[in-house]
């Protein structure tokens, strides 16, 4: 398989954008929006290992909890609204591992 470069771009209106692009140069995705964290800045991201499938977590914000974004088509799917900071694919891909705060009291 080719390497594939991750691209996340903030725009000077402050919209963030992901893309992939393999190592030679040429686009593999188009490129689609993700949600920010509350301070507006890039939210943790993770690719699926065989799909241009994202994980998108944040502790605060539009991008709080976990989501799953869709490379290809811009499809943001919520999976967990629990503020999470990170989320990693398992090496199959078929589920994902959290790091969530827990709050007492």
């Amino acid at each position: 398989m080719e390497e594939r470069i991750l691209v996340m771009v903030k725009t000077a209106d402050g919209a963030i954008r992901v893309f992939e692009i393999y190592a030679a140069g040429e686009p593999l995705t188009a490129g689609v929006f993700v949600p920010p964290r509350g301070d507006g800045d890039f939210p943790r991201l993770a690719r699926h290992p065989d799909a241009p499938l994202y994980l998108v977590a944040a502790l605060d914000g539009p991008a709080m909890g976990v989501s799953l974004l869709d490379g290809l088509t811009g499809v943001l799917t919520r999976v967990s609204d629990v503020p999470t900071g990170s989320a990693v694919f398992n090496p199959q891909g078929d589920g994902f591992i959290s790091v969530n705060i827990q709050r007492t009291g």
